[in-house]
């Protein structure tokens, strides 16, 4: 049986399209399976970069800055340096049989050695300078603070001198503070031991005192500064005007053979280096502040 042509081009049609359907198809699989790949490939690349190190440098924190110095606290501490005196001498008297009047002038000077404590308290918050620190402190020293002087009288060579021996201070402190340095006034009570002594025409005498008045008869006032080296170690340096007998005084001897006054004084200017060490005890704990 023979086929028709219309038979046969309607199935030609058929296959022809069947034939692009499939192409198509192929070709839409392609497409997906590539943007499948693609997307595989983008993710191991992801997950590979979040396993690599950072490249961004890690933030830059600012440095912690300690509080200020705070100077609120017991302390004690030793101290040296040297005293020096220079003053007139009038005297009179008799040596043997001979009368005698005379005047000279004495150099003393030497070193002293001792100890101090206190207790400093720093005042904040203060109107126009904003803070201060004010203290109480004690000491006692040794001196070897000694001078004399030899002139000549009708009872023949005369030696008047005088030996500062020991001496003590209670005064207040009042200062200023830049941070780790101290800077202050001080004034208040002093006391001290000196002796007197002369030789003339073959006599000699001598006489030891202590004196302890009150301001203004008798007192201590001076200048200084402290630098605090850790936070319980400090030194310091200051000067101190010590008058414990700023009037020349006159000093009886009477001796067989021999009665003789003098005038003397005690007044003092000392230079002293010093050490303390800060106790922690009623001190404000330092807190630690960071700058943002």
């Amino acid at each position: 049986m023979t086929e028709s042509p219309v038979a046969n081009f309607h199935g030609k049609w058929i296959a022809e399209d069947y034939g692009r359907q499939f192409v198509s198809n192929l070709k839409s699989n392609d497409y997906l399976a590539g943007a499948c790949a693609a997307a595989f490939l983008f993710w191991a690349s992801a997950a590979s970069a979040a396993d690599l190190p950072s490249r961004v440098a890690p933030p830059v924190m600012p440095p912690l800055e300690a509080a200020p110095y705070d100077w609120t606290g017991f302390y004690i501490g030793v101290n040296g340096g040297g005293g020096i005196d220079h003053f007139g001498v009038p005297s009179n008297g008799v040596a043997g049989a001979t009368a005698f009047t005379g005047f000279t002038t004495i150099l003393s000077r030497g070193p002293v050695l001792g100890g101090q404590a206190g207790y400093n308290y720093e005042l904040t918050n203060l109107p126009i300078i904003g803070h201060a620190v004010v203290g109480i402190e004690v000491d006692s020293d040794w001196a070897g603070v000694t001078g004399s002087s030899t002139i000549g009288t009708l009872a023949g060579p005369a030696t008047f001198g005088t030996r500062f021996e020991d001496f003590g201070t209670a005064r207040l402190r009042v200062g200023y503070d830049f941070g780790p340095l101290l800077v202050y006034v001080t004034g208040g009570f002093t006391y001290g031991s000196f002796n007197s002594f002369y030789s003339v025409a073959g006599f000699s005498g001598s006489q030891n005192v202590t004196y302890a008045r009150l301001p203004p008869r008798s007192q201590a006032v001076g200048i200084g500064a402290e630098y605090a080296l850790t936070k319980n170690w400090s030194v310091k340096a200051e000067y101190i005007y010590d008058a414990v007998l700023a009037q020349l005084d006159t000093v009886p001897s009477r001796t067989p053979g021999a009665v003789v006054s003098f005038s003397t004084r005690a007044d003092y200017s000392i230079i002293r280096l010093g050490l303390n060490y800060k106790f922690g005890l009623l001190s404000p704990p330092a807190p630690v502040v960071a700058k943002y």
